[in-house]
C-alpha cells in the first residue's frame, strides 16, 4: 500500500508550506530517513524525511509551491511505475473537459432571432482562471537551502546575483561556484538594492548593573550574547508583530555563525545554537570585544544588527534593504531593542 507523504507543520499557526527543493527524484528509491525534500516555513527551512521505504511516486507539488499543510504531496509506493489513485495536479490539469450534456427533445419553438453581427458571440464555456504564480515570486523571494544562504552570508556573496544572471531557483552551494569565479575574476557585480542605516547609543551603566543582578541571582553564568539574542528576538518579533512565527538569528560565535531560534522564548541562561540549518530572518554581530567605533555594514541576504562598545556605551547599529524592513519596522526594531537595553528586566516580566 501506498505511503502518503504530506506537507507537515513545522511551526507555529502555520497554514502552507513552501517547497524550497525536491532531493530526490520521482521514481527515485528511497529509505526510511531519506530527506525527500526542503521546505520553508515561518522563516525556517528543514528537511522532510521519508517516514517509510519504497519509490518516490505521484509527485503532486514542484519546487517553489506553496502547499497547505495536510494536503498529499506525493507517494512512495512499492514500485517505481505504480499510479495512486487520485491524479497529481499536472494529470488533473490535463483532464478533457467535460462533455456538454445533451438536453432532452421538447416541442419545437420558434427559433431565437440571430445576433446581431456587432454583437460577440456567446461562449459554450467558462473561462478557467489561470494559476496565479507561487506568492514568493511575486515578491522577488529568492529560494535556496539553508546550507547556501548561510554559505552565501559567510563568504558575503549576494544571491541576487545569481537571479539577475537567471540561473534558476532554488539555489544550493554549488551554484555559489558561480559567484566565486566572479569575484575572483573581479567582476562587477549588478547593482544591488540600497542598503539603509539607523544606529543609536545606550549608555553602559544599565546593562552593566543588570548583569551584575544576574550574576547575584542566577547559578548559571549568563553570556552577553544571549542576553544580546534574547532581546532581540523580542524587539523583532514585537516590531514585525510576528506572535506566532518563529525568529530565527544567525550570529557570530568564536566557532564561526551559529543559528538560534526564539531565542526570547527561552531563558537566556538555555540560550544554544539550533540543530538545524536555519534561513534567518536577521543577523547579530557581536563587536564589543573589538575597537570598532562606529560601522555601516552591507545587508545583502537579510537584516543587520551590530553591537560595539566604544568607550562606556554601547553602539546599536542596523542595517537593511527596502525588500527585507520597512521604515517603520526598522525604526519600532532599534526602538525596542534598545529600549529594553536602558531597562533590561523590562525583557524579564
Amino acid at each position: 500500500m501506498a505511503h502518503e507523504i504530506i506537507m507537515p507543520a513545522l511551526g507555529m499557526a502555520q497554514d502552507t508550506g513552501l517547497i524550497v527543493s525536491w532531493l530526490k527524484n520521482e521514481g527515485d528509491k528511497v529509505d526510511v530517513g531519506d530527506a525527500l525534500m526542503e521546505v520553508e516555513t515561518d522563516k525556517a527551512t528543514m528537511e522532510v524525511e521519508a517516514e517509510a521505504a519504497g519509490f518516490l511516486t505521484n509527485v503532486r507539488a514542484k519546487a517553489g509551491e506553496d502547499v497547505p499543510v495536510g494536503d498529499v504531496i506525493a507517494y512512495i509506493s512499492e514500485s517505481a511505475d505504480e499510479v495512486v489513485e487520485g491524479a497529481p495536479k499536472e494529470q488533473a490539469a490535463a483532464a478533457p473537459a467535460p462533455t456538454e450534456t445533451p438536453t432532452p427533445k421538447a416541442d419545437p419553438k420558434p427559433e431565437p432571432a440571430a445576433a446581431s453581427p456587432d454583437e460577440p458571440p456567446k461562449s459554450a464555456t467558462a473561462t478557467v482562471p489561470e494559476k496565479a504564480a507561487p506568492s514568493s515570486a511575486n515578491q522577488g523571494q529568492i529560494l535556496a537551502s539553508p546550507k547556501a544562504k548561510k554559505a552565501a552570508f559567510d563568504e558575503g556573496l549576494d544571491l541576487s546575483q545569481l537571479a539577475a544572471k537567471g540561473v534558476p531557483q532554488p539555489y544550493h552551494v554549488k551554484d555559489l561556484d558561480m559567484l566565486r569565479a566572479d569575484r575572483a575574476a573581479g567582476v562587477q557585480p549588478q547593482m544591488a538594492g540600497q542598503t539603509f542605516h539607523i544606529s543609536a547609543r545606550v549608555p553602559g551603566k544599565m546593562v552593566r548593573a543588570f548583569k551584575e543582578w544576574l550574576d547575584d541571582n542566577q547559578q548559571d553564568e549568563i553570556a552577553d550574547r544571549a542576553i544580546w539574542l534574547g532581546f532581540a528576538s523580542s524587539a523583532y518579533r514585537e516590531a514585525l508583530g510576528m506572535n506566532e512565527d518563529d525568529v530565527n538569528i544567525l550570529s557570530n560565535t568564536s566557532k564561526g555563525y551559529a543559528g538560534y531560534i526564539n531565542a526570547d522564548r527561552q531563558k537566556l541562561s538555555e540560550i544554544e545554537p539550533a540543530s538545524v540549518e536555519i534561513a534567518p530572518s536577521f543577523v547579530v554581530r557581536d563587536l564589543t570585544g573589538t575597537s570598532i567605533q562606529a560601522l555601516q555594514l552591507s545587508a545583502p541576504t537579510c537584516p543587520v544588527l551590530s553591537i560595539s562598545k566604544p568607550k562606556n556605551a554601547y553602539l546599536i547599529a542596523l542595517d537593511f534593504q527596502a525588500d527585507q524592513l520597512s521604515d517603520e519596522q526598522a525604526i519600532d526594531f532599534i526602538t525596542s531593542f534598545t529600549a529594553r537595553l536602558n531597562e533590561p528586566l523590562r525583557h524579564l516580566l
